[in-house]
Order: C-alpha cells, then structure tokens, then sequence
C-alpha cells in the first residue's frame, strides 16, 4: 500500500485535501479555476462524497492535478485512494452462510401428523359444512402508479467556465436530458471512445495538460477554443469525433502517436 505521511494518519483523502488548499490560503472557487475541475468535483473530492464522482479512473485523474495544486504527491494520493477502496470492499463482503443442516426424518410415526391433519379436517368440515359462507368482497383494483421519473442529473463538468473539465459522455444512441448542442463556431468539442486500453496525455490549447489511464469501455470528452494535442500510446485503440463529427483515426493499433486535432477539423500528426 506504501507509506503515507505521518500528517495523514487518521484522516481521510477529503480532510487531507481541504487542510492543504485552508493552508494555502486558496478559496475552493481559485483552486477549480486554476485546474479546469469543476468546482462541484473538488467539494465532493474534499468530502469523501465518491458517489457524486465519476468512475476511478476519474477520480485519479482529478487527485493527481489537484495534488499538484496543492503541492501534494499526486501518486501518494492515488495509493491511499486504491487502499481506501479495497478496505471499503473487504468490510462490505457479507459472511457466508452457516452450513446448512440436514434433518433426518424418522420412518416411525412419519404418517401421524398426516392422519392427524386429515382427522381435523374431517371433524370440521362435519361441522361447519353446511353453514353458509360469507360473502367476500372482490378485492379492489390497485391504481397503477406510474413509476417515477429519474432524479439524478447527468454530471458533467463541460461547462462555459471550466473548457478543459473532463466529463463522462452518453452511451451509443442515447442522449441524456441536458446535453448541450455541439459547439458552433469558435472552439469545439472532443469526444474519444476507448476500444482498447492505453495511456493519454491530452493537452488543450497548449496551455493544459492531463493524464489518464483508459480502459476499453470509456467515453470522455473536452472542450477546447483552438487545438488539442494527443499523445496516445495506443494510437489505433481510439475512436475520435469532433463537434459531432467522426474523424479519421488517430494512429495504428497497438502502437504510441502524437497528433493535434484542430478545432476546425484538421488533424496533424507530430
């Protein structure tokens, strides 16, 4: 797991974060507007509110550039969030079941209670058979409740204030409520579809730059005013589009490029 300072003992990722931007004197609003995350991501990062995070490799991607905000080791970081998830993890894995034990049923007696069951039957129904039954009332219908309407909102962290703030994209054929029209004009957005597993660094504009560890399966996307520069150790393992639009792959499978894609569509292999 490695060795963590002796400042953090007892603390957890969140305290540890929000303790070194107070130090600094950094308002949360400063801190967003210096790394390009949204500023609802860093609250939720100095709350240990994961849940309202996108998925880990997200969350190491943000601990990374925010440690380095702060003046933090980002790799450090990242370890005591893996600890903090395999812990998490283990207590929750429920105890397996006592082994199940069998009853052995005895030959003798074994048709008692059956007779015994048959014989009250008899007596009863001698009884009471020829009392009228009451009447029951049909039950009455249950009104059909419509289900409800989804609440949680789609995060994103594309927004006019913060160009450079990754966001988890939709899902082939399906556009979630909210999402913005592509860019037109000025600027534009980048949107990836991992195939296979690779590393990226992207830098935006020539003046921000981001590291992550893709896993085939993720969809991630940019917004950007002029050029975003890729640098992809899997160049065919991508799937580009720009505005809405598909654009020619980015390199070969299983081997690294570096390529800058143009907010006017252009793309330029360095």
């Amino acid at each position: 797991m490695g060795t963590f300072p002796e400042n953090w003992t007892g603390k957890t990722i969140g305290a540890i974060l929000r303790e070194a931007r107070e130090g600094r004197g950094v308002s949360i609003e400063e801190a967003a507007n210096v790394t390009r995350i949204g500023k609802n991501y860093l609250s939720a990062l100095e709350e240990d509110l994961h849940e309202k995070l996108p998925n880990p490799a997200y969350v190491k991607g943000f601990l990374r550039i925010y440690a380095g905000f702060l003046g933090l080791s980002g790799d450090q970081l990242v370890a005591r969030y893996d600890s903090d998830i395999a812990s998490t993890s283990a207590e929750e894995t429920p105890p397996e079941p006592p082994p199940r034990q069998e009853i052995k049923s005895h030959p003798k007696g074994r048709w008692y209670i059956p007779l015994l069951l048959l014989v009250l039957v008899l007596v009863v129904s001698y009884f009471f058979g020829e009392r009228e039954k009451p009447q029951q009332k049909p039950p009455e219908p249950v009104p059909k409740v419509a289900a409800p309407e989804p609440v949680q909102p789609v995060m994103t962290s594309a927004t006019a204030d913060i160009p450079a703030a990754p966001v988890p994209m939709e899902t082939a054929g399906e556009k979630p409520a909210g999402t913005a029209p592509p860019v037109q004009g000025k600027g534009g957005v980048l949107k990836l579809k991992v195939n296979q597993d690779s590393i990226l660094t992207i830098t935006i504009d020539n003046s921000f730059s981001q590291q992550y560890d893709l896993k085939a399966g993720d969809l991630i996307e940019w917004k950007g005013e002029r050029v975003f520069t890729l640098d992809i150790s899997n160049g065919g393992g991508v799937e580009a589009e720009l505005n809405g639009s598909p654009l020619p792959p980015l390199g070969r499978a299983g081997k690294p490029t570096v390529v800058e894609v143009n907010t006017d569509g252009s793309v330029k292999e360095r």
